[in-house]
């Protein structure tokens, strides 16, 4: 999910979604891996922003998908980390360390294993990691968070 989604066949932005308080029993995020790859032209698109926009941006729209989620209901967020220039940017703790802030009780993860995807593509499709010794690490898998909404 990024701020151009597709609700009810239009286009929105998920920061503001046209939907009532608690009105929906699971919510299913996908948000871009940060900037690993662009989904439009649009000034507002987050897969566009720096990392600390990002995060902002992906607050809001937890913040706002919490919003419409009802008591007790499910919200998940499949996610992968990301390498840039060496430096290791855990996109799943940043957005753990929101959800928790944003009053959500954390029920675990799943692993989902990747296979041909865009970014292993671009990195080759060996499986390993060489961090220590290269500062390269390669990955083949993302994940899902389960949350859930208390009150």
């Amino acid at each position: 999910l990024f701020p151009y989604t597709t609700l009810f066949r239009s286009e929105n932005d998920s920061r503001n979604i046209p939907m009532k308080d608690n009105s929906v029993d699971l919510i299913f995020l996908h948000p871009p891996y940060w900037d690993m790859v662009k989904y439009s032209t649009k000034k507002q698109d987050i897969s566009k922003q720096g990392i600390e926009e990002f995060l902002e941006s992906m607050r809001e729209v937890i913040a706002e998908t919490n919003r419409i989620l009802k008591p007790s209901k499910y919200a998940c967020i499949l996610i992968g980390d990301v390498v840039r220039k060496g430096k290791f940017i855990p996109l799943t703790r940043h957005l753990a360390n929101i959800c928790e802030e944003l009053g959500l009780e954390d029920c675990g993860n799943a692993i989902k294993i990747t296979k041909d995807s865009v970014s292993q593509r671009r990195r080759g499709k060996a499986i390993y990691a060489e961090l220590a010794k290269t500062r390269n690490l390669k990955q083949n898998h993302d994940t899902v968070m389960f949350w859930k909404k208390l009150t």
